[in-house]
């Protein structure tokens, strides 16, 4: 299990900045909590890339992420992933369509990306906390279709804040933790790798803690717990 909860991060000053500010010092700031670390992002947003950096670094040396990049399927294994990176809208729209039993033709669109999530045999342990943006706030979110997630709470909080922005409501980051292994297909490599993809199967259920709930100037953290189908 990757630990993403305490988060602790230096920012040493640059000689560039000493000289442009010489009462410049070295920053240390530590979270105890991926919902503190979240909120902190949320009020401040210019943060965002300074943060991102070391996050990626440090999940770059996680020994569980490190075997995840060896034993991952290949993209060139799974067309299907691959189509879903480029345009998740057509497997998602599949997913609801299949769940409704509108579309026969969307079961086999649906049940070809299911197949490649469950044959990677990757799974998230029970414990293990996830990131999810979403545009719209916790009162109206749907999860009933393909979820995608990230370790990368910086991505999470980009993909709220951009469709936020875009004029989708207010954004919302869930902070998801698994309370069953659960199998994912991981996106680790290709144009993509930056985001740290977790996709999971669709139909499973999140039960939001609405207690956890914050509200930040960029956008919401809220704490929920997903139940896989």
């Amino acid at each position: 299990m990757i630990d993403l909860d305490q988060w602790d991060f230096e920012f040493k000053v640059t000689q560039h900045q000493r000289l442009l500010d010489p009462n410049a010092k070295d920053e240390c700031l530590r979270f105890s909590s991926a919902k503190d670390f979240c909120t902190h992002i949320s009020n401040n947003i210019d943060d965002l890339t300074k943060f991102q950096n070391s996050i990626q670094r440090r999940l770059d040396k996680e020994k569980v992420y490190k075997r995840w990049e060896k034993q991952r399927t290949l993209l060139k294994n799974a067309p299907n992933f691959k189509e879903y990176q480029k345009d998740s809208k057509p497997f998602q729209d599949a997913a609801q369509k299949f769940k409704n039993n509108t579309d026969g033709s969307a079961a086999q669109i649906v049940e070809s990306l299911s197949a490649e999530i469950i044959q990677t045999n990757l799974t998230l342990k029970i414990g293990q906390k996830i990131f999810h943006g979403s545009p719209f706030d916790e009162n109206v979110v749907a999860f009933d279709g393909f979820l995608s997630c990230t370790l990368d709470p910086t991505i999470a909080a980009f993909h709220a804040r951009k469709k936020s922005n875009g004029g989708q409501g207010k954004g919302t980051i869930f902070i998801i933790e698994i309370t069953k292994e659960t199998p994912f297909f991981f996106g680790g490599s290709g144009r993509l790798k930056h985001e740290r993809e977790i996709l999971l199967d669709y139909g499973a259920q999140i039960t939001l803690d609405k207690s956890s709930l914050v509200v930040g100037s960029e956008f919401n953290v809220i704490e929920a717990q997903l139940i896989p189908k």
